[in-house]
């Protein structure tokens, strides 16, 4: 089959306009990404925070350390809260991605922040990616685990089993694991499981019973012993 320049010629150009038009129109949504960010810094002292992280992530582009990825991730964030705009969290995220992937800055930190973040923009699969990868990078961190656990307690994909199963794996590899078994209880009696709950009060009362707390967890205990002899 024989094709002709003209028909070849106009194939190439039409190809070429279409790629035009898909660029343009994605500079275009772009735009209107940082428009509608930028719209809703309203106040002096949100511009000032948008003009502070703009200087840390041209400071950290120059060099990557760990107190420029911490300086240009907590001012994005900041924002990112301030406004709830995604255009700011993800700039934090991007802040953080640099610090994981240099070895000399690497620190769970990041992940753990970047995982805070992707909850915060309601992407639980995305925090939970993060959050693991802290927990490989920083097991005994009660920190990383206890944010993981959070998230599964409202996470309406996960069942009972699946909140309990993670805060069982932290209580393992955490020595100091008080408030991991703390969250556990909460959680127990929040979902009415309360002998379950009460059990676990009592355990952590052996443990806690000359501190602070003791006052606390009693109380604790009083509360589901009441909700027990009423269900019976």
């Amino acid at each position: 089959m024989r094709f002709h320049k003209k028909n070849v010629i106009r194939g190439v150009l039409a190809t070429g306009g279409a790629l035009i038009i898909i660029a343009g129109s994605y500079s275009w949504y772009q735009y209107r990404i940082y428009k509608n960010a930028m719209d809703q810094l309203t106040t002096d002292e949100l511009k000032g925070i948008y003009a502070d992280a703009l200087d840390r992530e041209a400071k950290l582009k120059k060099e990557i350390t760990f107190d420029a990825i911490i300086g240009a991730g907590f001012k994005w964030k900041s924002l990112g809260d301030a406004t709830q705009n995604d255009y700011f969290y993800k700039k934090a995220i991007v802040a953080y991605e640099k610090g994981v992937k240099n070895e000399n800055a690497r620190s769970s930190l990041f992940f753990l922040n970047a995982g805070n973040i992707y909850k915060a923009m309601g992407k639980f699969q995305e925090a939970d990616d993060q959050y693991k990868q802290a927990i490989n990078l920083d097991t005994g961190n009660e920190a990383n685990h206890i944010a993981r656990i959070e998230m599964y307690m409202y996470w309406k994909d996960k069942t009972q089993d699946d909140v309990l199963y993670v805060i069982d794996e932290a209580a393992k590899v955490v020595l100091a694991n008080g408030n991991i078994n703390l969250l556990k209880a909460e959680y127990l009696s929040n979902v009415g499981r309360y002998e379950e709950a009460l059990r676990t009060y009592e355990a952590l009362l052996v443990v806690y019973s000359k501190t602070g707390n003791s006052a606390i967890i009693k109380s604790k205990i009083e509360e589901l012993q009441r909700k027990i002899q009423v269900i019976k």
